[in-house]
């Protein structure tokens, strides 16, 4: 029988974790020259801090790879594909889709009445019924195997859950008896003899680590212990002390078992004051829960445990003497002789109230500042900013740190670990061109798109351009619409007047025609305010239009997903940027759009729903 390779270092500083993980790799190179270490990683903003320390431990990060855990999983699940060849992980994308499509054939049963009325109204109702049920799915698969095994096996017959998720792994699985998820080989890896477990290993990499994590799925710690027999597995964890304190209880915690204690317990009388010596310090159990169970989790496991990376805080400052009594798992408020005088206030523990998110990082800026005036030799690099949702801050960041005149005061920054449109203005750009197929498409609506950076850039307008093109809007009398036949979906007389046809035609036509008491098709007068370098421009301007408005047109299109796939990609390049930064995070949104919209999917849908997406 294969020995465990599983390694469990643990330390109360992340830095001296990320130092551990450097050694390990020095002390064990990996023999293949092109092999990568694989260090697996929650999000983005850790796999740059830790390329950081890498490079300035061994001068450069070239070697190093930071998957995140459905790519990972992904690769690990492949090596089992010689025992079960369907093996992989719901893809929740690919899964939404064809829930909005399960969604839209239910029958009219006792057990889908709920949520057919849910779904009658509108589509967009559907959709995200559907993508709620695909996250909810997915969260079924790692935290309740057993139920979703059960409902295949035919469990809870007259539960709509259940039999939705039937019709599902008909689709997401074909051609199998019994899907090969995520749950079904943990189930199978559980009922084998470990001797008789035969992966393909070489799907694997040499070394894997797991670093920075603060929870994972019991289900993924099941496979990582199975592949700790083929591979060594390194878990990095940033735990408060060495000593064991997943066993702390909170007063909360503990008062509300005392509770649960009945007359006819044969035990003394419950006293909060006898059990002190389960509360170690407060905060560890109050707020430390997650991590409580994570490391009960890990180590039972039976791991080889690493705990040499973790330093005693100094207690010179009052930070120093918190994290202490963390470490020392103490409580310094309980009044205890042995503990040590708590420093007076220091600024290194501070806490600032603020109205709005604005003042808060006005505050900020303000305390860097000092900061940086203080300690001269301090880099901009040194100080971490954190957030539990950094894209609520993104505009206040950008517009306080961005808009110093004076250069002595200017401090340089980054943002990380942004999703969706914050992350660039090409981006956010990009989203509003397509939910402009949504609206009435009012001159001010065009207006104030004309003026977005994508726009400048696409179709090479300048601010001076704006003058003439809103005073041909505001002189040949748009109001909205593109023609009669939009005007008519949102139930307005279908009329071309003022409409952009009409301003098309009356500009194309004066264009074309100097005079203007011509009439033209429609009783439309030609607008010839029009000559020299203003044709030009027209011609842009009307080439913008066409772009917005052949969007408008694919909206109520009904395709398959994979079409939308290509369309709105086709439809998105001509947005590019040429700016390289931007056309990287461009590349990367088109990557996620490829992924939410998947190519192999026969699902049907207009546009407006694949937009909505």
């Amino acid at each position: 029988m294969r020995a465990k390779k599983l390694y469990l270092h643990t330390s109360n500083r992340i830095e001296s974790l990320a130092e551990r993980l450097v050694e390990v790799s020095r002390e064990d190179p990996l023999h293949g020259l092109l092999e990568q270490e694989t260090v697996m990683t929650l999000n983005p903003g850790m796999a740059r801090w830790l390329r950081f320390r890498i490079a300035h431990s061994l001068g450069v990060s070239f070697g190093w790879e930071f998957p995140f855990p459905g790519k990972f999983f992904q690769r690990i699940f492949a090596g089992f594909a010689s025992t079960h060849p369907k093996t992989g992980i719901l893809d929740e994308n690919s899964a939404r889709w064809e829930l909005f499509d399960i969604l839209d054939n239910l029958e009219d049963r006792p057990e889908f009445a709920l949520l057919n009325r849910y779904c009658e109204p509108s589509s967009a109702r559907r959709l995200q019924l559907a993508s709620r049920l695909a996250w909810l799915y997915d969260q079924y698969l790692l935290y309740r195997p057993e139920s979703i095994t059960d409902w295949e096996s035919g469990g809870d017959s007259n539960d709509w859950q259940a039999e939705i998720w039937r019709r599902l792994c008909e689709r997401a699985f074909p051609n199998t008896g019994r899907p090969q998820h995520i749950a079904r080989i943990w189930q199978q890896l559980k009922a084998s003899n470990p001797t008789h477990i035969r992966p393909d290993s070489a799907r694997w990499p040499s070394r894997i680590s797991v670093f920075g994590v603060s929870s994972l799925p019991p289900l993924h710690l099941d496979i990582l212990d199975v592949v700790s027999r083929f591979r060594p597995v390194h878990l990095y964890l940033l735990q408060p002390s060495e000593m064991y304190w997943a066993d702390l209880r909170s007063t909360k915690q503990i008062a509300r078992a005392s509770q649960r204690r009945t007359p006819t317990d044969q035990t003394p009388d419950f006293d909060i004051e006898d059990a002190t010596y389960d509360l170690g310090n407060p905060l560890l159990p109050s707020f430390g829960k997650q991590g409580q169970d994570f490391l009960d989790l890990a180590l039972d496991k039976d791991p080889i445990h690493d705990d040499s990376a973790f330093r005693e805080p100094n207690i010179s400052t009052q930070l120093g003497c918190l994290q202490s009594d963390l470490f020392f798992l103490e409580n310094r408020s309980s009044g205890a002789e042995t503990h040590h005088r708590f420093p007076s206030y220091d600024s290194t523990i501070q806490i600032h109230r603020s109205a709005g998110a604005r003042r808060e990082v006005e505050s900020l800026w303000d305390y860097l500042v000092d900061y940086f005036s203080n300690h001269p030799d301090a880099q901009a690099s040194d100080v971490l900013v954190m957030a539990p949702e950094i894209q609520e801050y993104v505009g206040h960041i950008e517009s306080v740190f961005s808009t110093q005149e004076d250069a002595s005061t200017a401090i340089p920054f980054s943002i990380a670990d942004q999703s969706g449109p914050q992350e660039s203005v090409f981006i956010s750009g990009a989203i509003e061109y397509l939910e402009l197929s949504n609206k009435r498409v009012t001159a001010l609506e065009v207006i104030e798109l004309l003026k977005h950076p994508v726009t400048l850039e696409a179709f090479h307008f300048s601010e001076s351009d704006f003058e003439r093109i809103e005073y041909w809007i505001r002189e040949t009398g748009v109001v909205w619409g593109w023609d009669a036949s939009h005007r008519s979906t949102f139930n307005a007389f279908p009329t071309n007047r003022n409409t952009w046809s009409e301003f098309r035609t009356r500009l194309a036509a004066g264009i074309a025609f100097r005079d203007s008491g011509l009439l033209i098709q429609g009783n439309h007068s030609p607008f010839t305010e029009i000559e020299g370098e203003s044709a030009e421009l027209a011609g842009r301007f009307l080439e913008f239009l066409d772009f917005l408005q052949g969007i408008s047109k694919d909206a109520d299109r009904i395709e398959t997903i994979g079409y939308w796939n290509q369309r709105l990609c086709l439809t998105l390049d001509r947005l590019k940027p040429a700016d390289e930064i931007e056309l990287n995070r461009f590349q990367a949104s088109i990557e996620s759009l490829q992924n939410v919209l998947p190519e192999q999917s026969g699902v049907f849908a207009n546009g407006r729903e694949a937009l909505s997406c």
